[in-house]
């Protein structure tokens, strides 16, 4: 969908975007630049010469494509049994297996806090969801001003109805977020797993070559009406991402009836890493919105070298961390997509 197509009176919902390059891009089309016009000459007289820049040495600029080094990175966290964040885990404390096996290393064992943030506000602005939209936004905001370090997050707003928008892309300016997040209108219908999907794409189409945390915040009451993906894809589509997804479901509860949308936005979170919490009443919204915080500011990162015998070959493999530690639950992704090998 072209999001600069929707015209909603504001800059912010006509998806605006800058077509000014980072300097390193700049710098890096230059020497192309020069590169050719220096063998353009020749290679019209030579057709049998390659085209494109010669091996004359690398540019530190350039973008290079070389073997994947074969490391797995998992984002998790740990909650004891009353839900309280464990924050003193150590390498010990914590037995990998990748597809049931023990992998040939641990590379490293720390605490994600201080990693960059990319994160994504999913907020569901059908009908439904009317009488809540005033305060979820407002909320939103709050979380936004909070939690994001200009020097270092990226935040973006995607709302969505019968189909997602780009309300405001990737930036660390928290004003242009909160201010896309207040001109969002009501209304429509519900494509959820639509805007994972495209959450997610948001995500990685950036090239952005830090190591970050990629998060979700998806606030919706789970009705789902309109999308043309189902739940796997989005769930697939998280896990390719390495994008934790959060849950403020605001849709009815029954302790003796759990509704189904419950059930469907449950494992959407917990197979991407992520948590449910539930956002139905105010009070409840500040609280999943706290918690959110407080958690992206609790947890841990291990890197492994997967088993002997693992082939790069793009297949789907089950990770499962395990606690030492009696009555420590861990939330992390169930697993991941080997990358291909380029040779």
């Amino acid at each position: 969908m072209n999001t600069g197509q929707m015209q909603y009176g504001t800059s912010a919902w006509r998806g605006e975007k800058s077509g000014k390059p980072k300097p390193s891009a700049t710098r890096t089309l230059m020497v192309i630049a020069q590169v050719a016009l220096c063998t353009a000459a020749y290679a019209q007289s030579n057709p049998a010469l390659p085209q494109g820049p010669p091996a004359s040495g690398p540019d530190p600029n350039a973008i290079t494509l070389s073997k994947r080094v074969d490391e797995v990175d998992v984002v998790f966290t740990a909650l004891r049994g009353n839900h309280s964040v464990v924050s003193d885990l150590e390498a010990k404390d914590i037995q990998v297996f990748d597809d049931s096996k023990a992998p040939a290393s641990i590379v490293r064992f720390e605490s994600s806090s201080d990693l960059p943030l990319r994160i994504g506000i999913l907020i569901d602005r059908s009908d439904s969801v009317l009488r809540r939209f005033g305060f979820e936004k407002e909320f939103a905001s709050s979380l936004l001003e909070r939690l994001l370090n200009p020097a270092q997050d990226l935040g973006f707003i995607m709302p969505f109805n019968d189909r997602p928008a780009l309300a405001q892309d990737l930036t660390p300016d928290v004003q242009r977020l909160t201010s896309a997040l207040h001109d969002i209108p009501n209304g429509g219908a519900t494509a959820i797993y639509d805007a994972v999907l495209r959450g997610c794409q948001t995500l990685e189409t950036k090239n952005d070559r830090t190591t970050a945390r990629r998060v979700l915040i998806l606030i919706t009451d789970g009705e789902d009406n309109m999308s043309h993906s189902k739940d796997k894809d989005a769930i697939e589509a998280a896990v390719r991402a390495n994008a934790l997804v959060f849950v403020v479901f605001t849709g009815p509860y029954d302790d003796f009836v759990v509704p189904s949308p419950y059930l469907n936005m449950k494992k959407l979170a917990e197979s991407t890493g992520g948590q449910i919490l539930f956002g139905d009443k105010k009070s409840r919204l500040q609280k999943a919105f706290e918690r959110i915080e407080t958690v992206l500011r609790s947890q841990y990162m291990i890197a492994y070298k997967p088993p002997e015998g693992f082939a790069p070959d793009g297949s789907y493999r089950k990770i499962k961390l395990e606690c030492k530690r009696h009555g420590i639950h861990l939330f992390y992704r169930h697993g991941y997509y080997s990358a291909r090998s380029t040779e």
